[in-house]
C-alpha cells in the first residue's frame, strides 16, 4: 500500500452528546478512529496519522505521527464544544497536510460529520475544487444527522474526487458506527487485503492483541445490545405511564369539575335559605315597627304640647305679678303726693 499522510477530524460539538449512536455520539465516534488510527498506521509503517477537531475553538489535537499511543492519548482527553465549521476545519487540515514528512505521501482527509452543516452548498463546492487541485482525497462519515447533511456533502465528493479517491459514507444511528465503517469502503479495502480484522489489528503479526480486542469488541457490542434493550424497554414503559398520567389528570380534572358545581349548587341552596329567612323576617316587623314608631310620634307630640302650655302658663303669672307691682308703686305714689300736698297747705296756714 501506498504512503498516506492523514487527517483526521473529530466533530466535538455538543451535539455528541446525543446517546442515539451508543454511549453517546462522541465515544462511538472515538471507537471508530480508534481503529482508523491503527488500520492506517499498521498498513504501512511510514504513512502518519494526525488528529484535530472540527467544532469551538478548532484545535491540532496531534500533528502528523507514526506513534499510534500519542494518538489514542489525545483521542481520549477530546473534550466537547461549541458547533462544527466544516469549511474551517477542511482548511486547516489541508495546511496541515503541507507539512507532511514527505512529499511522495499521499494526502488525505478524513472527515467525521455528526452535526448540521451550515455552510452553503456553493461554499463547500468552491472548497472542494480547491483540494482537488491540490490532489487532497477526502473521506467523509456523515452520521446522526445524515438525513439532513447528506445532499450537501454527496455534491461535495462528487466535485473533490478524482476517480474513487474519495467516498462518503452515510450511518444511521441503527447501525454500529464503527463496524458500519469497517465493512465501508474507506477500511474494507485495506483491511481485506493486508489480514486485518475488524479491529483493526493483523492476527499474523501479534495474535495476542488480535485476541484481546476481538473479546474487547465483542464485549463492547454485547453491551451496546443491552443498552439498546433497555432504552426501548424504558421507551416503552414510560409511553405507558404517560398514558396513565394522561387518564389520571383526567379523572382528576373531571372531579374537581363535579366538587366545583356541587360546591356551588349548595352554595346556591344556602343563599336562598337566607334570603327567604330575611323575607320573613321583613314581613314580621314591618307592621308592629310602623305603630311603634307612630306612637312614639304621638308622645313626643304630646310631650311638646305639654311643655308650650307650661310656658305659656307661666307667662301669664309673670304678666300679672308685674301689672300688680305697677299698681302698687302707682298707689303709693298716689298717696305720697297727697301727703305732700296736705303737708304745704298746713304749713302755709300757720
Amino acid at each position: 500500500m501506498s504512503q498516506e499522510a492523514t487527517m483526521i477530524c473529530i466533530d466535538n460539538s455538543e451535539w455528541m452528546r446525543s446517546s442515539d449512536f451508543l454511549p453517546t455520539r462522541l465515544e462511538a465516534q472515538q471507537e471508530a478512529v480508534n481503529i482508523i488510527c491503527q488500520v492506517k498506521l499498521q498498513i504501512n509503517p511510514e504513512s502518519t496519522v494526525g488528529l484535530m477537531t472540527t467544532a469551538g475553538r478548532i484545535q491540532i489535537l496531534s500533528s502528523l505521527t507514526t506513534d499510534v499511543d500519542k494518538l489514542l492519548t489525545t483521542l481520549n482527553e477530546l473534550k466537547i464544544e461549541g458547533e462544527s465549521d466544516v469549511i474551517a476545519s477542511l482548511q486547516i487540515a489541508q495546511l496541515a497536510l503541507r507539512n507532511r514528512q514527505h512529499t511522495r505521501q499521499q494526502q488525505r482527509i478524513i472527515l467525521f460529520v455528526g452535526s448540521p452543516i451550515k455552510s452553503e452548498i456553493n461554499t463547500l463546492v468552491a472548497l472542494a475544487k480547491q483540494l482537488k487541485k491540490n490532489n487532497v482525497a477526502v473521506d467523509i462519515i456523515n452520521f446522526g444527522e445524515d438525513e439532513i447533511n447528506t445532499e450537501k456533502l454527496e455534491k461535495f465528493v462528487s466535485t473533490v474526487t478524482k476517480g474513487d479517491s474519495s467516498r462518503l459514507v452515510s450511518v444511521s444511528s441503527v447501525h454500529n458506527l464503527t463496524d458500519y465503517l469497517v465493512s465501508s469502503p474507506i477500511l474494507s479495502s485495506e483491511m481485506g487485503t493486508t489480514g486485518f480484522t475488524e479491529t483493526g489489528v493483523n492476527p499474523n503479526l501479534d495474535p495476542e492483541l488480535a485476541a484481546a480486542l476481538e473479546l474487547s469488541l465483542a464485549e463492547s457490542r454485547q453491551s451496546n445490545n443491552a443498552a439498546s434493550d433497555t432504552k426501548a424497554t424504558t421507551q416503552v414503559m414510560n409511553a405507558g405511564l404517560e398514558e396513565e398520567d394522561a387518564l389520571l389528570s383526567e379523572a382528576i380534572a373531571l372531579s374537581l369539575q363535579t366538587a366545583k358545581q356541587e360546591n356551588q349548587d349548595v352554595k346556591m341552596s344556602i343563599d336562598d335559605k337566607e334570603q327567604n329567612k330575611i323575607n320573613e323576617n321583613k314581613e314580621d316587623n314591618e307592621s308592629p315597627i310602623t305603630f311603634e314608631e307612630d306612637e312614639n310620634e304621638n308622645e313626643d307630640e304630646d310631650e311638646y304640647e305639654d311643655i308650650d302650655a307650661g310656658v305659656n302658663e307661666d307667662e301669664e303669672d309673670l304678666k300679672m305679678a308685674l301689672e300688680m307691682s305697677l299698681l302698687g308703686t302707682k298707689q303709693e305714689n298716689e298717696n305720697e303726693n297727697e301727703n305732700n300736698q296736705n303737708s304745704d297747705k298746713s304749713n302755709s296756714g300757720k
